[in-house]
């Protein structure tokens, strides 16, 4: 399984992500491949979804509610799919297009077996591995008190 398209600013759990000004100068690709890539993309399974609302980094333009997509080989974020419909140089991984290509672009059936053990993957990826010694939060509240005059 490898994770494609994922952004620091967003998802900083997952290994591999990159700063959102690297996404930039991608491969160059045909406005019909792109576009197909984008279809594809869009046709993924959804394997997890969250309540956080995602904005475009560069203009703040809403993005929508953050999920995660897989084909069975590959995962990626909802905004991914965003990016590369609105900026025609944003970074496409070539393995991911090379797979896309030989499945003619075609989203694949995921079995509920195989769904749940994507979802588990993805799930033990992106969650923030703890630490032995966790820091002790002190309080900075302190109570108000009113003189009296």
């Amino acid at each position: 399984m490898k994770f494609v398209g994922f952004i620091k600013e967003e998802d900083k759990n997952i290994q591999g992500a990159k700063p959102f000004f690297e996404m930039f100068n991608g491969m160059d690709l045909d406005e019909n491949s792109r576009k197909r890539i984008i279809e594809y993309l869009t046709n993924g399974h959804v394997i997890s979804a969250t309540m956080t609302f995602v904005r475009d980094l560069k203009d703040g333009e809403g993005i929508g509610g953050l999920t995660y997509h897989s084909d069975g080989k590959f995962i990626w974020p909802i905004y991914y799919v965003f990016y590369l419909s609105k900026y025609s140089n944003f970074k496409l991984d070539k393995d991911f297009v090379d797979y896309a290509k030989s499945q003619d672009y075609v989203m694949k059936n995921i079995g509920k077996q195989e769904l749940m053990e994507i979802e588990n993957f993805f799930e033990q990826s992106w969650a923030v591995k703890e630490t032995k010694a966790k820091p002790k939060l002190k309080s900075k509240i302190r109570p108000i008190i009113k003189k009296k005059r």
